[in-house]
């Protein structure tokens, strides 16, 4: 076997591996700094639509899954298994698609609506939440994410084979 393709298909299992591992505090500061660019934008009438109301995204290649939930005017994260001792709630959307899909949504790679034309990224339950949420992800100043946000996503794009905004402008 090519040792492109067998790394293509082995690293996505062994990432989706370690990030279950992961101690729930440590998963929640990777993923809190898009959650807080999504905060900077929000209205109140956004923060109003959004109140209780639980997102599932889950990374298909990576077998991992995250909920965030808008409390207050702050997104809190719990990852997959961050559930001990409390029952997981049923998610009111599920965004879900590759991690090379969510790294061109990030990266503003190619253009959001074709991602899910494509069906790379695909949205199950109340699609105006998910439509919502996507739209703000897009939205979001990706001069206002941490350094290492942005040159992670420009490594995971490259990993992909592609190119993308974040690394052609020298943030990768």
């Amino acid at each position: 076997m090519n040792p492109m393709t067998l790394a293509t298909q082995w690293l996505p299992q062994a990432a989706g591996a370690l990030l279950q591992r992961l101690p729930t505090p440590l998963l929640r500061s990777l993923l809190m700094p898009v959650l807080q660019a999504v905060e900077a934008q929000m209205q109140d009438d956004d923060w109003s639509l959004m109140q209780d109301r639980w997102i599932e995204v889950r990374c298909t290649d990576l077998k991992a899954s995250w909920f965030a939930v808008a409390r207050g005017r702050h997104w809190q994260v719990v990852p997959e298994n961050g559930w001990v001792g409390i029952e997981k709630p049923q998610a009111d959307v599920c965004i879900q698609g590759s991690s090379r899909a969510f790294a061109q949504l990030l990266d503003a790679a190619i253009d959001p609506e074709s991602l899910f034309f494509q069906r790379s990224l695909v949205i199950h339950g109340d699609t105006e939440i998910g439509y919502w949420f996507k739209a703000m992800l897009d939205r979001v100043d990706r001069e206002l994410l941490p350094e290492w946000v942005k040159k992670s996503v420009a490594g995971l794009q490259r990993w992909h084979g592609g190119n993308g905004a974040m690394a052609e402008a020298g943030q990768g």
